[in-house]
């Protein structure tokens, strides 16, 4: 007599907690747009770096700084003087 015993290993793993399904999915989706970012940063530094910068002003920034900004391409350039901070003072209140 002969014994047959058939082993059937399951290769999909065993679904886990769904909320642990729900952060894996979130985690990655952040990983992505981290990612993509990453990458539109990459391009507008790019960009920027080709740029002239011809045309610039004075601009506040969101922690109340100002600086001297490219119209074209937005990127930060430098502080102004004390005299062309003043001068921009002077044109805005006006």
């Amino acid at each position: 007599m002969v014994i047959v015993v058939i082993i059937i290993v399951n290769t999909v793993p065993m679904e886990k907690n769904p909320d642990q399904n729900k952060d894996k999915l979130l985690e990655k989706r952040a990983e992505l747009l981290k990612s993509e970012i990453k990458a539109k940063e990459t391009e507008l530094s790019d960009l920027q770096n080709q740029c002239k910068h011809l045309n610039k002003e004075i601009k506040m920034d969101d922690k109340n700084i100002a600086m001297w900004e490219c119209i074209d391409c937005g990127k930060r350039l430098k502080y102004p003087s004390q005299n062309e901070l003043k001068k921009w003072i002077e044109r805005i209140r006006n």
